[in-house]
């Protein structure tokens, strides 16, 4: 078995505090408290106003729904119906004849 050696640790420095700096601790203390409770009421507040803006932006968001819908929905509506009424008029003017044209008239500029 070995042998505990004992150290011998000296005592700390004990640091001596003026009693004329106690009231300035305890006010700054008290301070400090007031300033921590402030400040938990104003976090409280900014979490309900942030739960009421977070449910008033998903009511109006379900209001919305059936228009943001439609408004996804419309250019392909839109584009069946414009197939609809030009193709016939596309497949009629294709059959149209075209008369002799004279010399020069069919070239670009």
């Amino acid at each position: 078995m070995s042998r505990a050696k004992a150290v011998f640790i000296p005592p700390a420095k004990l640091v001596v505090v003026a009693r004329s700096s106690y009231p300035k601790q305890a006010d700054h203390g008290y301070m400090m408290d007031v300033e921590n409770r402030r400040l938990k009421e104003e976090l409280s507040t900014a979490k309900k106003e942030a739960v009421r803006w977070s449910n008033k932006y998903h009511d109006l968001w379900y209001e919305v729904k059936p228009y943001l819908d439609a408004l996804h929905r419309a250019p392909e509506l839109v584009r069946g119906f414009l197939e609809k009424i030009l193709a016939p008029k596309q497949e009629l003017t294709m059959n149209v004849q075209q008369r002799n044209r004279r010399r020069g008239q069919d070239m670009e500029l």
